[in-house]
Parts: structure tokens; C-alpha cells; sequence
């Protein structure tokens, strides 16, 4: 369940847990909030062969009309692409 920040930030930070909710929520903001892009775990170029986060600067790059999406890694990779070696966490 997402915390929004105000509220972590309202509470008293008392042990790891708030703190770990705390490094989500900001883990969160960095990412787009498009609901396509969210909706979707990874996604790849039509014309490529690599897939990245969406919010990775590779994926950034690519074209909207040329972007593919893919719900798993697996299903990413059954379709012919590898993990893009610039996408920390891949």
C-alpha cells in the first residue's frame, strides 16, 4: 500500500520500517508516473532486440510509436530480446 510522502514525513521516523517506506515512496517519485509505462514491467524498441525499465535512459530514447511493453522478464526474452546492459537491476 503506498504512504504518501507528507504522511511519512508528518510521522515520527522510529526504526527501519518507516524508514524502508520512506526510501520507497522516493524510490516511486523517480519513476514515471504514466500509467502505461507503470502498467508495464519492461519495455523494448520494435527495431531492437534489448529491453529496459521504462525509466531507464535507454528506454527514455526510444520512440513512442517504436515501444513495445512486456508484462515479465520472461516474456520479454520468449519474444527474442535480452536485458539492456545499461538499466541497473536487469
Amino acid at each position: 500500500e503506498e504512504i504518501p510522502l507528507e504522511e511519512l514525513r508528518a510521522s515520527p521516523t522510529q526504526g527501519t520500517a518507516n524508514q524502508q517506506q520512506e526510501k520507497n515512496v522516493k524510490e516511486q517519485e523517480k519513476q514515471p508516473s504514466s500509467s502505461k509505462e507503470t502498467q508495464q514491467q519492461f519495455v523494448g524498441s520494435k527495431n531492437g532486440t534489448v529491453y529496459h525499465f521504462p525509466w531507464c535512459p535507454g528506454a527514455q530514447q526510444i520512440k513512442e510509436e517504436n515501444k513495445i511493453y512486456f508484462n515479465s522478464r520472461e516474456e520479454a526474452e520468449k519474444a527474442g530480446y535480452r536485458p539492456a546492459k545499461n538499466c541497473p537491476g536487469l
